[in-house]
């Protein structure tokens, strides 16, 4: 009788070990295929190098549905725009104030040196806008 509960034992055993593998296997798996990370501002994060100084992540999606901000906004003058800046978004279509969603920096001190690595999200047209750098030489 002392065997067959040793079998047991090692069966339960060799099945939970089967069970936890099967089942990381599993997270992954689904994890991989959605594509979906998390909330945009963990993909964001991700991103990131794995050793910064310090990190900076803003979603401007969010804080132009804030009420504080929109009254913020609201009572802070209302600047002349740059005729560069107004010839940019007339061909581009893209304005920063408008287009920009989420941004993400962050720096490493390497040495005396800084290096800034940034991760902007947002509605704009990259052919657009590289096609405006190279004709105004900019790229």
């Amino acid at each position: 009788m002392k065997g067959a509960k040793t079998v047991t034992r090692r069966t339960q055993i060799g099945l939970a070990v089967v069970l936890v593998f099967l089942s990381a296997v599993a997270f992954f798996a689904v994890r991989k295929w959605t594509g979906h990370i998390g909330s945009p501002r963990e993909e964001a994060l991700t991103l990131m190098p794995t050793d910064p100084s310090a990190v900076l992540f803003v979603d401007f999606g969010e804080l132009r549905h804030a009420p504080f901000v929109a009254q913020l906004y609201a009572w802070a003058p209302k600047p002349q725009a740059d005729v560069d800046y107004a010839q940019f978004v007339k061909e581009t279509g893209f304005d920063y104030e408008r287009d920009i969603d989420r941004v993400a920096i962050a720096v490493e001190k390497r040495g005396q040196d800084s290096a800034v690595f940034a991760v902007v999200d947002g509605k704009f047209d990259r052919q657009k806008i590289s096609a405006f750098a190279k004709r105004t030489g900019l790229q």
